[in-house]
């Protein structure tokens, strides 16, 4: 089930953002956007989009955050 597998891939990638673990976290918040993205499920595309970002700029990368917040 895709709900599922994004679900999944979207917790995980919050457990390691919460662990400081960015690279990790990018590594399932991208697999599970595409997921909701082929899904058209809007709410969580700009959920993870925004997760992305916050993901970016707690790295101090502030120009790949601006890419994926408004």
């Amino acid at each position: 089930n895709k709900v599922s597998i994004a679900n999944s891939l979207q917790y995980i990638g919050n457990t390691y953002r919460l662990q400081g673990r960015y690279s990790e976290a990018l590594d399932n918040f991208f697999p599970s956007l595409r997921i909701r993205e082929e899904l058209a499920n809007k709410p969580e595309i700009a959920y993870l989009l925004s997760e992305i970002g916050n993901t970016y700029r707690l790295q101090g990368k502030y120009r790949e955050a601006s890419a994926y917040q408004s």
